[in-house]
């Protein structure tokens, strides 16, 4: 399991261990500080509240534990979270039988991607009650194999371009009038003995060099229309397919104020959207967990992300979580790790 900053400053005793991780678990259940007087009734900790209490003062002061208020119990800061996660968490066996169901119905979407994740968000959002993102892959270093150009109505024509590394990718575009048979087989034809073998990204930034002049009269708009689109027919992806963000509302800790009108300002913006798990290491199938501070982003900063990345031929995209850094993240963090893992294992053929 891939996470930052795992390394512990100030080194935990065992009885330190024991009454971080039982008062971490108290609070994912029930929300609520966590006085001595509770652990000592409910984990058979074989302490004394008071002895409890003084554990729980040293924690504090360590920056594992903060105090809401001065007469309240004690919650896990950001550290203490960190700590439970690394060395002290139990994961659960993953059993989650509307996940399993849903898979068996991907199988009929899996040369779509982007139908899989979309459902894989909206799945994946209503069992774990958390904001999911999926991340679509990228495929700038995928070649082009093959282009065909075929016109579809006088102003419409469709590009289906056979990719190596990647799902062949179909695009529609405008045309501003109705070429000619010949002047489309031409053009197809100059495309690819100019463009094939090159990547995505080399195809963008040369094509309007590569392709000038035109093969023949008449293909000239043809042409300029490809070179002019670049942008749009050249790129796979990088949608993202969100889920559950009324899950999101109704999760975040009602003691803590979050504003999350930053988070989906954040996620509307089609630049910065895609890039919210860029900073992750890019382990594929390992998870990654950011807790508050640790996100780069500030709008993630009161919140935990779980992610995790996969493989799709030449391609990488993300799935992750978005929640209250009170999450359950001895079974998210399996779920999603699971989930990538089968993403990429179902859509890898297309590659």
């Amino acid at each position: 399991m891939a996470f930052p900053n795992s390394k512990f400053e100030r080194p935990l005793s065992d009885r330190e261990q024991s009454i971080l991780m039982a008062l971490i678990d108290c609070h994912l259940a029930t929300g609520e500080p966590v006085g001595s007087q509770a652990l000592a009734q409910r984990y058979g900790l074989q302490l004394s509240p008071a002895t409890i209490r003084n554990v729980a003062a040293d924690l504090e002061t360590k920056g594992y534990l903060r105090q809401p208020h001065k007469s309240a119990g004690r919650v896990p800061t950001d550290a203490g979270y960190r700590a439970y996660i690394d060395q002290l968490m139990l994961r659960e066996t993953l059993c989650e039988p509307a996940l399993e169901s849903a898979w068996a119905e991907f199988e009929e979407e899996r040369r779509d991607v982007d139908a899989v994740l979309d459902r894989t968000a909206r799945v994946l959002a209503t069992i774990s009650h958390q904001l999911t993102l999926a991340v679509a892959p990228t495929f700038d270093d995928a070649r082009l194999e093959r282009i065909r150009l075929v016109p579809v109505r006088r102003d419409r024509a469709l590009a289906i371009m056979e990719l190596d590394g990647a799902p062949v990718r179909t695009v529609l575009f405008e045309l501003d009038s109705s070429p000619p048979v010949e002047a489309v087989e031409r053009v197809t034809s100059h495309v690819n003995q100019r463009l094939a073998g090159l990547t995505l990204s080399e195809i963008r930034r040369t094509i309007g060099d590569r392709l000038d002049p035109p093969p023949i009269r008449g293909a000239q708009a043809l042409t300029r229309r490809l070179i002019d689109d670049r942008e749009n027919l050249f790129v796979v992806g990088r949608a993202v397919h969100i889920g559950g963000a009324a899950d999101l509302l109704a999760q975040v800790d009602a003691g803590r104020s979050v504003d999350l009108a930053p988070l989906f300002r954040l996620l509307e913006d089609e630049e910065r959207a895609p890039r919210v798990f860029e900073s992750d290491p890019a382990i594929i199938g390992h998870p990654v967990v950011r807790i508050g501070s640790e996100n780069p982003q500030e709008e993630l900063q009161a919140l935990s992300v779980v992610s995790c990345a996969f493989r799709v031929g030449a391609g990488q995209g993300t799935i992750g979580l978005i929640g209250p850094t009170r999450m359950r993240y001895s079974r998210l963090i399996p779920m999603v790790e699971s989930t990538a893992n089968r993403i990429g294992a179902l859509v890898g053929s297309l590659s």
